[in-house]
């Protein structure tokens, strides 16, 4: 069976993005180096071996090589009066961008402008 981390790592990898592995029971990347783009997994095949090898292990995203942004909002009401004084429109991007929820909200942006959605 297919994990969801497995599931996330090539569906991501396919957009080009670069993804780094955070080892089960931690918040983070443990490995040295993580945050180095040639560190990252950045093809599908990359993806598939490592979670097969590492199931239950989660996945991140590297964001500064990836051309991506991550915004955790956890008070939306606050979120909307900051990206109204800032001029952005905060329910447009939330009907527009790719995200993930958990507890709060939160955006995944592509610098590109593609709208995709993780499932």
């Amino acid at each position: 069976m297919t994990s969801t981390a497995q599931q996330c790592a090539r569906y991501c990898a396919d957009l080009g993005w670069y993804l780094v592995a955070i080892p089960a029971g931690t918040k983070g990347p443990t490995a040295m180096g993580w945050q180095k783009p040639e560190k990252a997994i950045y093809t599908s095949d990359q993806a598939r071996d490592y979670w097969t090898q590492n199931p239950t292990h989660n996945v991140g995203l590297l964001h500064s090589a990836s051309g991506t942004v991550a915004l955790d909002v956890d008070n939306v009401a606050n979120t909307r009066t900051i990206f109204a004084e800032l001029g952005i429109d905060y329910d447009a991007i939330m009907a527009s961008a790719p995200r993930i929820s958990a507890h709060g909200r939160s955006i995944c942006l592509d610098s590109s402008g593609r709208s995709q959605f993780i499932q």
